[in-house]
């Protein structure tokens, strides 16, 4: 192998952000709404794997928006937002900052999250805005065909889809973080999120592993679970069906054995 070789950046199918460019360039996805953006890091991570659509990035950590801010400067298409959360009221709240940045919440942390990352104790409270998503865009995005909507809010992620409501039929695609262990109190299960997004019309295009916690040795969190609405309806599909009924009917009935797959011929 030449050394050049171990500098090249892998290919786009191998990593998270890269998969999810692919699929931004597959679909024509125009503008990328990075709801906890923190520092910039995904912004930055879509500019190298070649994503050139509009960037809108929303941060309410005062630390981390100062960050951002400088990582979007030279940017053009990239646009910071004024400090807010996101959720689904119209309100000022207290954020609750942790000694990991990208772990702070608007919901205080469980002893379960506590236990498996010592870093995520709070450190500091701050008062922060906050705004439903369809009233900073009342008339949704008139300058763009496929908007696409990432969420990484810390266990406030479900009330940042029902402040999106409003405008959630001119969403093309979510992007969304689960948590697998109930991580922030109050917080909704995977299984609520994606029923929620399986109601609107959204489907799974990409799931990956997010945070793996060594002491617990446990997958918290789903990183970059990536719905894209549905252009055109599966033959047969049922609109209103939850996945837990989808989930169901692949289940054996009382007394029915399921055989394996057999050798193809």
């Amino acid at each position: 192998m030449k050394l050049i070789d171990l500098f090249r950046k892998p290919k786009k199918h191998r990593t998270v952000e890269g998969k999810t460019s692919l699929i931004l360039a597959h679909h024509d996805v125009d503008l990328f709404l990075d709801v906890g953006a923190n520092v910039g890091q995904t912004g930055q991570m879509l500019r190298r794997w070649d994503y050139a659509g509009k960037i809108i990035s929303f941060e309410p950590v005062i630390s981390c928006y100062e960050q951002l801010v400088a990582a979007a400067s030279n940017d053009p298409l990239w646009e910071v937002n004024e400090r807010t959360a996101l959720g689904d009221c119209d309100d000022m709240v207290e954020m609750m900052v942790s000694g990991a940045s990208a772990l702070s919440s608007l919901s205080p942390p469980t002893d379960a999250l506590k236990s498996a990352l010592p870093r995520t104790e709070t450190i500091q409270h701050d008062r922060v805005p906050i705004h439903r998503l369809d009233t900073l865009f009342p008339n949704g995005f008139k300058d763009a065909s496929r908007p696409f909507l990432k969420i990484d809010a810390q266990g406030h992620d479900m009330a940042v889809l029902q402040g999106a409501e409003g405008i959630m039929d001119s969403i093309f695609g979510i992007q969304i973080e689960m948590s697998l262990l109930p991580l922030y109190e109050g917080e909704p299960n995977y299984l609520e999120i994606l029923n929620y997004l399986h109601e609107l019309g959204f489907v799974p295009h990409l799931m990956t592993e997010r945070t793996f916690a060594r002491r617990i040795n446990r997958q918290l969190q789903i990183d970059g679970v990536l719905s894209v609405r549905f252009l055109i309806a599966e033959p047969g599909r049922q609109e209103n069906k939850t996945l837990s009924q989808s989930f169901a009917q692949l289940e054996p009935k009382p007394g029915q054995r399921i055989k394996p797959p057999g050798p193809s011929r």
